[in-house]
Protein backbone atom coordinates (compact mmCIF):
# COMPACT_ATOMS: atom_id res chain seq x y z
CA UNK A 1 0.00 0.00 0.00
CA UNK A 2 1.28 3.51 -0.82
CA UNK A 3 -0.92 5.66 1.22
CA UNK A 4 -2.06 5.23 4.71
CA UNK A 5 -6.19 4.63 4.22
CA UNK A 6 -7.57 7.67 4.41
CA UNK A 7 -10.69 8.85 6.88
CA UNK A 8 -13.59 10.81 5.76
CA UNK A 9 -14.75 13.11 8.19
CA UNK A 10 -17.30 14.32 6.19
CA UNK A 11 -18.80 10.97 5.56
CA UNK A 12 -18.05 9.06 8.65
CA UNK A 13 -20.00 11.80 10.95
CA UNK A 14 -16.96 12.80 13.10
CA UNK A 15 -18.61 16.16 12.39
CA UNK A 16 -20.70 15.64 15.32
CA UNK A 17 -17.46 15.44 17.22
CA UNK A 18 -16.62 18.67 16.83
CA UNK A 19 -18.60 20.08 19.07
CA UNK A 20 -15.77 21.69 21.29
CA UNK A 21 -14.64 23.49 17.87
CA UNK A 22 -17.95 25.38 16.59
CA UNK A 23 -16.52 26.79 14.03
CA UNK A 24 -14.49 24.13 12.62
CA UNK A 25 -17.44 22.15 12.43
CA UNK A 26 -19.25 24.63 10.74
CA UNK A 27 -16.60 24.58 8.14
CA UNK A 28 -16.91 20.97 7.77
CA UNK A 29 -20.33 21.18 7.53
CA UNK A 30 -20.63 23.98 5.14
CA UNK A 31 -17.84 21.88 2.66
CA UNK A 32 -20.58 18.76 3.00
CA UNK A 33 -23.15 20.51 1.89
CA UNK A 34 -21.50 22.09 -0.96
CA UNK A 35 -20.46 18.90 -1.90
CA UNK A 36 -23.51 17.58 -1.61
CA UNK A 37 -25.24 19.85 -3.51
CA UNK A 38 -23.42 19.86 -6.69
CA UNK A 39 -22.66 15.02 -5.98
CA UNK A 40 -19.05 16.27 -5.43
CA UNK A 41 -16.14 13.78 -3.61
CA UNK A 42 -12.87 14.66 -2.45
CA UNK A 43 -9.99 13.84 -4.49
CA UNK A 44 -6.58 13.70 -4.61
CA UNK A 45 -4.48 13.34 -7.91
CA UNK A 46 -0.94 14.03 -6.76
CA UNK A 47 0.21 10.63 -7.66
CA UNK A 48 -1.63 9.10 -11.04
CA UNK A 49 -1.03 5.52 -10.00
CA UNK A 50 -2.74 5.47 -6.83
CA UNK A 51 -5.30 8.21 -7.18
CA UNK A 52 -7.12 8.45 -3.87
CA UNK A 53 -10.58 9.51 -3.35
CA UNK A 54 -11.25 10.55 -0.07
CA UNK A 55 -14.54 8.23 1.78
CA UNK A 56 -15.08 4.71 2.45
CA UNK A 57 -17.13 3.36 -0.46
CA UNK A 58 -16.79 6.55 -2.37
CA UNK A 59 -15.41 4.32 -5.72
CA UNK A 60 -12.45 5.35 -7.53
CA UNK A 61 -11.33 7.12 -10.63
CA UNK A 62 -10.86 4.23 -13.89
CA UNK A 63 -10.00 6.43 -17.05
CA UNK A 64 -9.96 5.11 -20.45
CA UNK A 65 -6.18 5.39 -20.76
CA UNK A 66 -3.81 5.66 -17.98
CA UNK A 67 -3.17 9.15 -17.17
CA UNK A 68 0.61 10.68 -16.47
CA UNK A 69 -0.29 14.52 -15.63
CA UNK A 70 -4.08 15.26 -14.36
CA UNK A 71 -6.27 18.54 -14.42
CA UNK A 72 -9.58 18.66 -12.93
CA UNK A 73 -12.08 21.36 -13.66
CA UNK A 74 -13.09 24.14 -11.13
CA UNK A 75 -16.38 22.81 -11.17
CA UNK A 76 -15.05 19.25 -10.70
CA UNK A 77 -17.44 18.00 -14.04
CA UNK A 78 -14.50 17.63 -16.32
CA UNK A 79 -10.86 15.72 -16.22
CA UNK A 80 -8.16 16.41 -18.44
CA UNK A 81 -5.09 14.44 -18.88
CA UNK A 82 -1.87 12.98 -20.61
CA UNK A 83 -1.25 9.37 -20.99
CA UNK A 84 1.64 7.77 -18.85
CA UNK A 85 3.15 6.26 -22.11
CA UNK A 86 3.64 10.20 -23.07
CA UNK A 87 5.38 11.25 -20.17
CA UNK A 88 8.66 11.37 -22.11
CA UNK A 89 9.61 13.12 -25.33
CA UNK A 90 8.09 11.88 -27.91
CA UNK A 91 9.97 11.10 -31.24
CA UNK A 92 9.43 11.32 -35.12
CA UNK A 93 6.04 11.33 -36.42
CA UNK A 94 4.09 11.08 -33.05
CA UNK A 95 2.69 13.99 -31.11
CA UNK A 96 1.28 13.81 -27.59
CA UNK A 97 -2.28 13.73 -26.62
CA UNK A 98 -4.22 15.08 -24.10
CA UNK A 99 -7.68 13.46 -23.44
CA UNK A 100 -10.94 15.08 -21.80
CA UNK A 101 -14.13 13.72 -20.37
CA UNK A 102 -17.23 14.17 -18.37
CA UNK A 103 -17.64 10.86 -19.15
CA UNK A 104 -15.73 7.68 -17.88
CA UNK A 105 -17.08 5.37 -20.33
CA UNK A 106 -15.40 8.06 -23.35
CA UNK A 107 -13.23 10.65 -24.22
CA UNK A 108 -12.36 13.42 -26.38
CA UNK A 109 -8.59 13.22 -27.44
CA UNK A 110 -6.86 16.73 -28.62
CA UNK A 111 -3.05 16.02 -30.71
CA UNK A 112 -0.78 18.63 -30.10
CA UNK A 113 2.28 20.19 -31.75
CA UNK A 114 5.36 19.43 -29.79
CA UNK A 115 7.31 16.71 -27.83
CA UNK A 116 5.89 16.86 -24.47
CA UNK A 117 2.35 18.03 -22.97
CA UNK A 118 4.31 19.03 -19.72
CA UNK A 119 1.41 20.92 -17.44
CA UNK A 120 -2.38 21.04 -18.36
CA UNK A 121 -5.51 22.89 -16.86
CA UNK A 122 -8.94 22.76 -17.72
CA UNK A 123 -12.22 25.39 -16.96
CA UNK A 124 -15.53 24.43 -15.99
CA UNK A 125 -17.70 22.90 -19.16
CA UNK A 126 -14.60 21.92 -20.53
CA UNK A 127 -14.64 24.85 -22.97
CA UNK A 128 -10.67 25.75 -22.74
CA UNK A 129 -7.68 23.92 -22.13
CA UNK A 130 -4.24 25.19 -20.97
CA UNK A 131 -1.04 23.46 -21.88
CA UNK A 132 2.36 24.57 -21.13
CA UNK A 133 4.22 21.86 -24.27
CA UNK A 134 7.55 21.45 -24.66
CA UNK A 135 8.38 22.25 -28.71
CA UNK A 136 11.88 21.36 -28.44
CA UNK A 137 15.27 20.37 -26.85
CA UNK A 138 16.50 22.41 -23.91
CA UNK A 139 13.67 22.51 -23.32
CA UNK A 140 11.81 25.46 -25.27
CA UNK A 141 8.08 24.93 -24.35
CA UNK A 142 5.32 27.40 -24.92
CA UNK A 143 2.29 28.38 -23.40
CA UNK A 144 -1.20 27.64 -25.66
CA UNK A 145 -4.63 27.90 -24.85
CA UNK A 146 -7.29 26.18 -26.97
CA UNK A 147 -10.69 25.25 -27.39
CA UNK A 148 -10.48 21.34 -26.80
CA UNK A 149 -13.54 20.65 -28.74
CA UNK A 150 -12.26 21.51 -32.23
CA UNK A 151 -9.03 21.58 -31.51
CA UNK A 152 -8.44 25.54 -32.12
CA UNK A 153 -5.99 27.62 -30.77
CA UNK A 154 -7.18 30.49 -28.98
CA UNK A 155 -4.23 32.15 -27.43
CA UNK A 156 -0.59 31.75 -26.69
CA UNK A 157 0.70 33.96 -23.85
CA UNK A 158 4.26 32.41 -24.06
CA UNK A 159 5.44 36.26 -24.40
CA UNK A 160 3.74 37.08 -21.37
CA UNK A 161 5.11 34.80 -19.26
CA UNK A 162 8.98 36.64 -18.16
CA UNK A 163 9.64 35.92 -14.40
CA UNK A 164 10.22 32.62 -15.43
CA UNK A 165 10.45 30.16 -18.09
CA UNK A 166 7.72 28.43 -19.40
CA UNK A 167 9.91 25.24 -19.41
CA UNK A 168 9.75 25.95 -15.52
CA UNK A 169 5.92 25.96 -15.50
CA UNK A 170 4.93 23.27 -12.36
CA UNK A 171 1.46 24.82 -11.69
CA UNK A 172 -1.50 25.72 -14.09
CA UNK A 173 -4.77 26.92 -13.41
CA UNK A 174 -8.19 27.94 -15.43
CA UNK A 175 -10.94 29.81 -13.80
CA UNK A 176 -14.41 28.26 -14.55
CA UNK A 177 -15.01 30.51 -17.06
CA UNK A 178 -11.11 29.67 -18.84
CA UNK A 179 -10.94 33.53 -19.08
CA UNK A 180 -7.87 33.88 -17.00
CA UNK A 181 -5.03 31.85 -16.33
CA UNK A 182 -2.04 31.52 -13.31
CA UNK A 183 1.10 29.98 -14.21
CA UNK A 184 3.49 29.42 -11.43
CA UNK A 185 6.92 28.08 -11.19
CA UNK A 186 8.46 26.88 -7.98
CA UNK A 187 9.32 29.96 -6.50
CA UNK A 188 6.77 32.65 -8.77
CA UNK A 189 3.39 32.73 -10.48
CA UNK A 190 1.96 34.82 -12.88
CA UNK A 191 -2.05 35.66 -13.63
CA UNK A 192 -3.00 36.25 -17.01
CA UNK A 193 -6.18 37.69 -18.67
CA UNK A 194 -6.77 35.49 -21.80
CA UNK A 195 -8.88 38.46 -23.58
CA UNK A 196 -6.76 41.19 -23.41
CA UNK A 197 -3.38 39.71 -23.71
CA UNK A 198 -1.94 41.15 -20.03
CA UNK A 199 -0.80 39.76 -17.04
CA UNK A 200 -3.00 41.25 -14.33
CA UNK A 201 -0.42 40.07 -11.82
CA UNK A 202 3.15 38.80 -10.48
CA UNK A 203 4.27 37.48 -7.41
CA UNK A 204 6.61 35.24 -5.76
CA UNK A 205 5.27 31.87 -4.16
CA UNK A 206 4.23 28.24 -5.06
CA UNK A 207 1.49 26.08 -5.84
CA UNK A 208 -0.59 29.10 -7.12
CA UNK A 209 -4.50 28.15 -7.07
CA UNK A 210 -6.83 30.83 -8.95
CA UNK A 211 -10.11 31.33 -7.46
CA UNK A 212 -13.28 30.34 -9.76
CA UNK A 213 -14.25 33.53 -10.45
CA UNK A 214 -10.61 34.59 -11.21
CA UNK A 215 -10.25 36.87 -8.70
CA UNK A 216 -8.54 36.11 -6.04
CA UNK A 217 -5.00 33.91 -6.20
CA UNK A 218 -4.22 31.97 -3.00
CA UNK A 219 -0.19 30.89 -2.08
CA UNK A 220 2.54 29.54 -0.13
CA UNK A 221 5.00 31.84 0.41
CA UNK A 222 8.89 31.41 1.07
CA UNK A 223 8.08 31.30 4.59
CA UNK A 224 5.67 28.57 4.12
CA UNK A 225 2.63 30.93 5.00
CA UNK A 226 -0.83 30.66 3.18
CA UNK A 227 -1.52 33.96 1.56
CA UNK A 228 -4.39 35.34 -0.78
CA UNK A 229 -4.38 38.09 -3.17
CA UNK A 230 -6.83 40.01 -4.78
CA UNK A 231 -5.71 40.02 -8.67
CA UNK A 232 -7.54 43.44 -9.27
CA UNK A 233 -5.39 45.52 -6.76
CA UNK A 234 -2.57 43.14 -5.76
CA UNK A 235 -3.43 43.55 -1.49
CA UNK A 236 -2.53 40.61 0.06
CA UNK A 237 -3.41 38.90 3.10
CA UNK A 238 -1.34 36.39 5.06
CA UNK A 239 -3.38 33.75 6.68
CA UNK A 240 -3.81 31.08 9.22
CA UNK A 241 -0.32 32.84 10.69
CA UNK A 242 0.31 30.18 13.52
CA UNK A 243 -0.17 27.44 11.38
CA UNK A 244 2.23 26.24 8.43
CA UNK A 245 1.04 25.94 5.41
CA UNK A 246 3.10 23.05 2.81
CA UNK A 247 0.39 22.83 -0.30
CA UNK A 248 -2.67 24.89 -1.74
CA UNK A 249 -5.28 22.59 -3.62
CA UNK A 250 -8.38 23.52 -5.37
CA UNK A 251 -11.33 25.67 -4.48
CA UNK A 252 -14.79 24.83 -3.70
CA UNK A 253 -17.06 26.14 -7.01
CA UNK A 254 -18.61 28.58 -5.29
CA UNK A 255 -15.37 30.24 -4.52
CA UNK A 256 -16.20 30.07 -0.66
CA UNK A 257 -13.60 27.29 0.48
CA UNK A 258 -9.89 26.36 -0.40
CA UNK A 259 -8.14 23.33 0.20
CA UNK A 260 -4.95 22.98 1.59
CA UNK A 261 -2.28 21.23 3.49
CA UNK A 262 -1.88 22.67 6.88
CA UNK A 263 0.44 22.07 9.76
CA UNK A 264 -0.92 22.89 13.12
CA UNK A 265 1.72 25.21 15.55
CA UNK A 266 1.37 22.30 17.93
CA UNK A 267 1.20 19.34 15.72
CA UNK A 268 3.38 16.80 14.31
CA UNK A 269 1.86 16.15 11.20
CA UNK A 270 -0.13 18.02 8.07
CA UNK A 271 -3.59 17.57 7.38
CA UNK A 272 -5.55 18.37 4.40
CA UNK A 273 -7.71 21.05 5.35
CA UNK A 274 -10.57 23.22 4.31
CA UNK A 275 -9.81 26.85 5.00
CA UNK A 276 -12.46 29.75 4.80
CA UNK A 277 -10.52 32.69 3.32
CA UNK A 278 -13.09 35.52 4.60
CA UNK A 279 -12.79 33.65 8.42
CA UNK A 280 -9.10 32.94 8.05
CA UNK A 281 -9.95 29.44 9.85
CA UNK A 282 -9.47 26.09 8.76
CA UNK A 283 -10.96 22.19 9.81
CA UNK A 284 -8.96 19.40 9.14
CA UNK A 285 -9.82 16.99 7.15
CA UNK A 286 -7.77 14.01 6.55
CA UNK A 287 -3.70 13.40 7.64
CA UNK A 288 -1.45 13.60 4.50
CA UNK A 289 1.53 11.59 4.41
CA UNK A 290 4.49 13.36 3.90
CA UNK A 291 5.18 13.14 0.56
CA UNK A 292 1.97 15.09 -0.39
CA UNK A 293 1.33 18.97 0.39
CA UNK A 294 -2.53 18.80 -0.83
CA UNK A 295 -1.43 20.68 -3.55
CA UNK A 296 -3.01 18.18 -5.95
CA UNK A 297 -6.34 17.65 -3.78
CA UNK A 298 -9.36 18.68 -5.15
CA UNK A 299 -13.71 17.88 -6.22
CA UNK A 300 -14.87 15.89 -8.70
CA UNK A 301 -18.26 15.00 -9.70
CA UNK A 302 -19.10 11.26 -8.37
CA UNK A 303 -20.56 10.56 -12.64
CA UNK A 304 -16.62 10.41 -12.79
CA UNK A 305 -16.15 7.82 -10.43
CA UNK A 306 -16.75 3.77 -10.51
CA UNK A 307 -18.99 2.52 -8.25
CA UNK A 308 -17.37 -0.18 -6.87
CA UNK A 309 -15.49 0.34 -3.71
CA UNK A 310 -12.08 -0.08 -3.56
CA UNK A 311 -10.44 -2.67 -0.33
CA UNK A 312 -8.56 -0.95 2.22
CA UNK A 313 -4.91 -1.56 1.06
CA UNK A 314 -5.96 -1.90 -2.33
CA UNK A 315 -6.01 1.11 -3.65
CA UNK A 316 -5.84 1.50 -7.91
CA UNK A 317 -2.56 0.64 -9.24
CA UNK A 318 -1.68 -0.08 -12.81
CA UNK A 319 -3.08 -2.98 -13.59
CA UNK A 320 -6.39 -1.40 -12.78
CA UNK A 321 -6.24 1.18 -15.57
CA UNK A 322 -8.54 0.03 -18.75
CA UNK A 323 -6.19 0.52 -21.34
CA UNK A 324 -3.49 -1.15 -20.39
CA UNK A 325 -4.55 -4.33 -21.39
Amino acid sequence: MTRRYLVDLLLTGTIGNLACAPSKAGILARLDQAAKSRDLLIIDTLIPEAITVIGRGSGHLVLPERPGRLSLAPDGAWVAWTPYSSNVYLQGPEAPLVYLTDNPQSARTVRLKGLLAARIAISSKGDRLAVAVVVAAGPIARLVVLKPMTGEFEYDVTDLITQFSPAAIERLRLSARGDRLVAGSRDRFSVVDLPSHKVLFEGEGRFPSLSPSGEVVAFVDRYRKLNLTTVATGATRRLLQRSTTHGVGSWTPDGSLLFAGVEGPLSFFWYLSAVDCSTDTCAEITRLEEHDSGQDCGLIKRCLLSPDPVPVGDLPSRSTWAGDA
